[in-house]
């Protein structure tokens, strides 16, 4: 066994692995293609054993890590994860981390190492299809790794453009979704909808080692030691710890779907022959029944399942009730295409101003009907026009204005209008007046969303569009705000441009901070396992200058040396 550098699947799995790196819904942080274009050397060199940091046994697979210098905060031989909050439906906050690259790598490795083994068995062996039967959260699509993080269940079964590697593997995981649904639900009269309570931070990391002796992968005679390596995978990318893995990359959402279906195996024996139906997306079940009662009954049965993996129900999010009033179409495009003719027209054409109230109307109802997938789908077709160069603005301030505010009024709805609101200031000649409007609101996001997707994402959009001298000023006004201890390295990513020698204030920063938090007299040999790893690694893709007589040397790790190359 080992991996198929020249299988036709080879280089699709890679770029799929890497864009799972982060959450899709951040901005871009750095050059990935990059980075994929030098997967290949690194993953060789890491077979050969070339690299300090991975232990690599005789069959050349990664059984865990070395030569980690942890920083001296953390628990050893752990590495410190970068942490920002996303939204929930509820305006609550999800907790969601970036790994360290360097173990990020040993991920993709062993993943490309065991895809026939273990991934092309459960997905793309018919015999094997009841395995996979209750599932919509697929791990692969086509022959690929198919990423996918959403964690809006409404859009996943309603179909609403799914974030994937591919389109056209989106395109059939939606469809295979919906048909999936369409099954199970067939003319049953009444559902129940489960979830299960902090289902990432609740996992513990030693049930990802132990379901390799479990059903369904005990009948399929897969190798065990995958299911050893992501137990200790994350336990070292977060801390040492053994409680949480980390949400928002996809080395997490595949540890939990082959773990959810050990879970599905064991429902599936428990409905037997009754006629229930049983679809999960991640952490969410649904069944259908015509029997209420027994409906009822199938949370006491789900609850002793889910007590063997040291889980539970969230009995605050059972929803149930008739289907027949569950069913209807809440994210339909026909509807936003007819009430916007400009969304799906051929021609050029100019937004005046009753086209922006009678849009902002829209909106209001579907803000009052609780359609945010609708608002979303609306958003991405708006954006789309508007890279065609289909769309032209009457009063473009208004419409930035108008989408500024609806950022706080809707806060999932943050990544979308951020990137409308970008793609404005580059269509603007003069940017001065709405990066001004920016700057007033920076101190309100400051004080009330720090450390989320919405400061993450104004401070992007503010950095991608001002000159030199605004940005260092910019950076000055953030660390200003922030001590050293509470700054995001997400944040301070954005202030690092391109240049022999141009980023000597945020290399000074990084490194003064890190030595006086830590005290360390070998800052050097640790830093790059702190969440610090993330700008000093962009500085090394962007900036050749050899800072601190750090990164120009052996000190830096040879592994992100090749990946930045």
């Amino acid at each position: 066994m080992a991996i198929g550098y020249y299988d036709a699947n080879f280089e699709s799995n890679v770029e799929a692995l890497l864009q799972g790196m982060w959450y899709s819904e951040l901005p871009e942080l750095i050059d990935i293609t990059r980075i994929y274009h030098n997967m290949r050397n690194v993953l060789e060199k890491i077979g050969r054993g070339d690299y300090a940091y991975y232990k690599v046994d005789d069959n050349g697979f990664i059984i865990d890590f070395k030569g980690i210098d942890s920083p001296s905060y953390l628990r050893k031989p752990g590495v410190e994860p970068i942490t920002y909050y996303t939204f929930k439906r509820n305006k609550s906050l999800r907790e969601m981390q970036m790994v360290n690259l360097i173990h990020y790598c040993a991920f993709i490795y062993n993943s490309l190492y065991v895809f026939d083994d273990i991934f092309a068995k459960l997905y793309l062996d018919e015999e094997n299809s009841e395995y996979i039967s209750s599932s919509n959260s697929y791990l692969v699509v086509g022959e690929s790794f198919s990423i996918d993080l959403e964690y809006d269940v409404e859009e996943i079964d309603e179909g609403v453009f799914v974030n994937g590697n591919n389109k056209t593997a989106s395109w059939i995981k939606m469809e295979e979704g919906k048909m999936r649904i369409q099954k199970n639900q067939k003319s049953k009269i009444y559902f129940i909808k489960l979830d299960i309570e902090s289902f990432f931070p609740n996992l513990y990391t030693h049930y990802l080692a132990r379901i390799g002796q479990r059903e369904p992968y005990k009948s399929l005679d897969v190798p065990q030691y995958y299911y050893d390596f992501m137990d200790k995978f994350h336990q070292r990318i977060n801390d040492n710890q053994t409680k949480g893995v980390p949400a928002g990359n996809f080395s997490s959402h595949i540890g939990a779907e082959l773990l959810m279906l050990c879970v599905d195996y064991d429902i599936r024996k428990t409905i037997g022959e009754r006629k229930i139906g049983y679809v999960r997306y991640v952490d969410d079940m649904t069944f259908y029944s015509d029997d209420q009662q027994e409906l009822d009954s199938m949370v006491i049965s789900v609850q002793k399942i889910l007590t063997n993996y040291r889980l539970r129900i969230n009995g605050n999010k059972v929803e149930k009730g008739k289907l027949v009033k569950n069913q209807g179409m809440k994210i339909s495009k026909v509807e936003i295409f007819e009430k916007f003719k400009y969304l799906n027209s051929v021609d050029n054409l100019e937004l005046k101003y009753e086209d922006f109230f009678d849009f902002k109307c829209y909106i209001i109802n579907l803000l009052e009907t609780g359609r945010i997938g609708q608002i979303k789908t609306l958003l991405t077709r708006f954006l789309n026009r508007m890279n065609e160069e289909k769309i032209l603005f009457n009063e473009i301030d208004s419409w930035f204005y108008y989408f500024l505010s609806l950022v706080f009024e809707e806060e999932t709805l943050a990544c979308h209008i951020y990137k409308i609101l970008n793609k404005i200031l580059k269509m603007v000649s003069n940017k001065a007046e709405l990066l001004e409007e920016l700057e007033e609101k920076r101190k309100f996001v400051d004080i009330h969303y720090s450390d989320s997707l919405i400061q993450i994402w104004h401070y992007y959009i503010m950095t991608e569009n001002m000159n030199e001298m605004d940005r260092l000023s910019l950076f000055s006004k953030y660390i200003d705000a922030f001590s050293f201890f509470n700054a995001n390295p997400i944040i301070v990513s954005h202030f690092i441009i391109q240049g022999n020698n141009k980023n000597r204030s945020v290399v000074a920063y990084i490194c003064r901070g890190y030595k006086e938090q830590t005290g360390e007299d070998d800052w050097k040999s640790r830093i790059m396992f702190s969440k610090w790893w993330l700008p000093i690694f962009k500085i090394k893709m962007l900036d050749s200058f050899n800072y601190q007589n750090f990164l120009g040397t052996t000190l830096f790790p040879d592994v992100l040396k090749d990946l930045a190359k």
